[in-house]
């Protein structure tokens, strides 16, 4: 967890109240002569340890340093609780050296956050030192372990504890199942303030079994907003929408309150103050949304609901027309569609209404309802859409968010490459970084906070990536492009599976490892449909989509219209990924591809090249960055043949009809070089395209 704060020390101290102030003194006040500007800096906050209700007392101490010429001689004070008095007081602080306040605060009786400031007046100036100090009690001890990825890479810590303020019991029904699920992310930046999203689950299940089945947590962690999620376990395995306690503001108040105390208490943040709230919900939790909406006890910056708004559409609409951030999706078959689409007709003649899933309307819009094409469960997973909600719908990222590297391409020396970053008010600027090694990267440009692309000289194919200028530090890399001169290849980054498949990232290479040694340029496929970016050009375009499958979708209905057109036009392609055909199975498309689905594990990780691409030999995809586990078994459809044949037999890993189309059954991008480049050149000569 990142902190902004200056280490403190500190001390506990059974002892009681009022001692008068001891002087700190360290050798002579007349060993530097005074000389030159008084000045004396110092941290800007001083936190105390946490301490139980009637505890003992607690000291803590701050540094005052003097970087300045003169000996300065401080009058320090106290201002606000009385609770806090000085015990140690330095008489001066000689030129170049430091000295120690310690306040302490005598305690309290009942939860509370205590404040009061610390003042030091010296000739010419004086420093205000914030104090705080928690006092809280009545909460469970509470468990924390590690949330790791599909790879083992850490997203954060949670612990599932049994609160009062949870919301059962309450008289309102017989559940008594009191946990509260609560998860910080890795990297969580702790700040003066803490911007919660507090998620209902819908009906007849479980806070187990719906962690499960959503992801809740691995989708705050990949998103990058900097957020603590918390999940409160409502009507057990019930077709209710009542979650007791919740049902007011006020009880949610007191349960986001718990929940930071607890988290303050066991040193997972600093101070336990309440910033913005994320109000979301699946299906049947759209109750307690409501119940939450259009009041002053806290902020509510977001309302999202995942095919969840079966009723209540007057608290929507009210919260909408007072500029609330609303999202919601609807199935064809969750049962929202009819109201959905009656409060998106509603709002739109008076409000700026998106309908599209796009990453833009995430961020800039104020109200979003759209159709996720996927069963209701599915709504909250269909193109990570609870995750890439959060990452542009927060008020801010972790190590200045998550950036999404749209495109990176290049003509006549001079490279450009787009970008969209979510909202982050600590970011003061974007870097565009590049390689010619994908491991050593170098400044190319930076540009302002806000901008949306960078330009910059290109002498030659390289590895791009942006990522987010926080003063002096960096934040997290985007996704890594290839982007070369006046490029004939274009290689698509179609690969979005960051849950449920074999890598869970928040950031990858795989287009770059195809494209920089092809001489390819780089496009995302969302940059296809959401923004536009033309195919034209192109002679050739390879389609990544990993393991990409059904609730990632790794060629939409949208993308498939863009490439038939492309393939219409002349242009041709090859798509690899181990879901292609399984998801697909029994669409046009795939034909289109010269591919039917044959099996969705071929249970080998070798391949071998035959007919047109027989010199390519034997090829593994075993290893790199992830673990290919479901290679998809192929078919050659009427004009298409095989081009790879998994392990020595006789089933099809690659089929591809001559100067078209092919399709690769498993990841391109985790066969390793030399092999991986070879294998690309060969299958692009097969659909019409040869490449130096």
């Amino acid at each position: 967890m990142r902190r902004f704060l200056l280490a403190l020390s500190m001390a506990s101290s059974a002892c009681d109240g009022g001692a008068a102030p001891a002087p700190a003194d360290a050798g002579s006040d007349l060993a530097t002569p005074d000389a030159g500007p008084a000045t004396l800096t110092g941290p800007s906050e001083l936190l105390f340890p946490a301490s139980a209700p009637s505890g003992p007392a607690r000291t803590a101490s701050v540094t005052l340093t003097n970087p300045g010429g003169a000996t300065v001689r401080p009058t320090v004070r106290l201002e606000g609780d009385p609770r806090f008095t000085l015990t140690a007081t330095p008489a001066f602080v000689a030129a170049g050296g430091d000295a120690s306040v310690s306040v302490r605060f005598s305690g309290g009786t009942t939860n509370e956050s205590v404040t009061g400031t610390l003042v030091v007046e010296f000739p010419g100036g004086e420093l205000r030192i914030e104090l705080f100090a928690l006092v809280v009690g009545g909460l469970p001890a509470a468990t924390y372990a590690d949330l790791l990825g599909a790879d083992g890479r850490p997203l954060g810590a949670g612990t599932t504890v049994a609160l009062p303020t949870a919301p059962f019991p309450h008289a309102s029904a017989s559940y008594t199942d009191a946990s509260v699920r609560i998860f910080v992310p890795e990297g969580y930046d702790d700040g003066l303030t803490h911007d919660v999203v507090l998620h209902f689950h819908g009906h007849s299940t479980t806070l187990a079994a719906t962690l499960a089945a959503h992801r809740y947590e691995q989708q705050v962690a990949l998103s990058g907003a900097n957020v603590i999620l918390v999940v409160p376990q409502g009507p057990v395995n019930a077709a209710s929408g009542n979650f007791g306690k919740l049902m007011t503001p006020e009880g949610t108040r007191a349960l986001l309150d718990d929940v930071l105390r607890l988290l303050a208490r066991d040193g997972k943040i600093l101070r336990p103050t309440l910033g913005q709230v994320s109000l979301t919900a699946h299906s049947g939790g759209y109750q307690a949304v409501a119940a939450n909406l259009g009041h002053a006890v806290y902020d509510v910056r977001h309302a999202g609901l995942f095919d969840g708004l079966y009723g209540d559409l007057a608290d929507y609409q009210a919260f909408a027309e007072a500029g609330g951030r609303f999202r919601s999706n609807y199935t064809t078959a969750g049962g929202t569609l009819a109201n959905n689409q009656a409060l998106a007709a509603t709002l739109a003649p008076s409000l700026d209404l998106s309908e599209d899933a796009f990453l833009r309307d995430f961020r800039d819009t104020p109200s979003v309802i759209y159709f996720a094409d996927t069963s209701h469960t599915g709504s909250t997973r269909i193109d990570n859409a609870y995750l890439e909600q959060l990452r542009f719908v927060a008020r801010s990222g972790r190590d200045g968010g998550r950036i999404e590297l749209e495109s990176s391409v290049a003509s006549g020396g001079t490279a450009t490459v787009s970008f969209l970053a979510p909202p982050d008010p600590a970011r003061t600027g974007i870097r565009v970084e590049i390689s010619t090694d994908g491991t050593t990267f170098t400044t190319a440009a930076s540009v302002p906070a806000d901008a949306s692309s960078a330009s910059f000289s290109l002498p030659g194919p390289r590895y791009v990536r942006v990522r987010a200028e926080r003063g002096g530090s960096l934040g997290q890399v985007s996704d890594t492009h290839a982007v070369a001169p006046d490029a004939a290849l274009l290689v698509v980054d179609a690969f979005d599976r960051v849950l449920g498949g074999s890598f869970s990232g928040a950031a990858h290479d795989f287009a770059a490892r195809v494209g920089v040694p092809l001489g390819a340029s780089t496009a995302t496929s969302r940059a296809l449909v959401e923004g536009g970016f033309d195919l034209t050009g192109f002679a050739a375009v390879v389609w990544l989509a990993g393991d990409t499958s059904l609730d990632d979708r790794p060629i939409s209905p949208d993308e498939q219209g863009v490439l038939a057109a492309y393939l219409d036009g002349g242009g041709k392609l090859l798509v690899s990924g181990s879901e292609v055909a399984y998801a697909l199975s029994g669409g046009g498309f795939l034909t289109r591809l010269g591919a039917a689905y044959a099996a969705d594990d071929a249970n080998v990780t070798t391949a071998v090249g035959v007919g047109p691409v027989a010199s390519v030999g034997a090829v593994s995809f075993g290893g790199g960055a992830y673990v290919e586990d479901f290679p998809d078994v192929l078919t050659a459809t009427a004009g298409s043949v095989p081009l790879l044949t998994y392990g020595a037999g006789t089933t099809a890993a690659a089929v591809g009809r001559a100067n078209e189309a092919a399709l690769l059954g498993f990841p391109l991008e985790l066969v390793a070089e030399p092999s991986r480049t070879a294998l690309a050149r060969a299958l692009l000569a097969h659909v019409g395209l040869t490449v130096p």
